[in-house]
């Protein structure tokens, strides 16, 4: 059976980035990686399997809109908050796509300079 990284269709990055997803979770979201088609965030309440939502993710002082559905969900063993792990895939019109790739791969650069 093929890993998920098989079948990504963007790079995966684990940079610092902020979301919005009202109508999947009201409550804590934590972000945990991003790639231009979607993103793992983790989550205090137990996310509906392919609910959609309007959906913001800022980067770099940039934000990128479009909308979120959840393609997966997974109850996280420890009994703190965040519960669930999620992963969500972003639609957005394409332009907004590249320019999402574009930045997330000069501040990746930008850390692997630092490091």
């Amino acid at each position: 059976m093929a890993d998920g990284t098989q079948r990504r269709l963007f790079q995966r990055y684990e940079l610092p980035f902020e979301v919005k997803v009202p109508g999947i979770s009201g409550g804590l979201v934590r972000p945990v990686n991003l790639s231009a088609g979607g993103f793992m965030v983790e989550l205090e309440d137990d996310p509906r399997l392919w609910a959609a939502s309007e959906c913001s993710v800022t980067i770099d002082g940039s934000e990128y809109n479009g909308e979120a559905t959840v393609v997966w969900k997974k109850k996280n063993l420890e009994n703190q908050p965040p519960n669930w792990s999620a992963g969500l895939l972003f639609e957005m019109p394409g332009e907004n796509r590249v320019g999402l790739s574009k930045a997330m791969e000069a501040i990746q650069a930008s850390l692997d300079k630092e490091a």
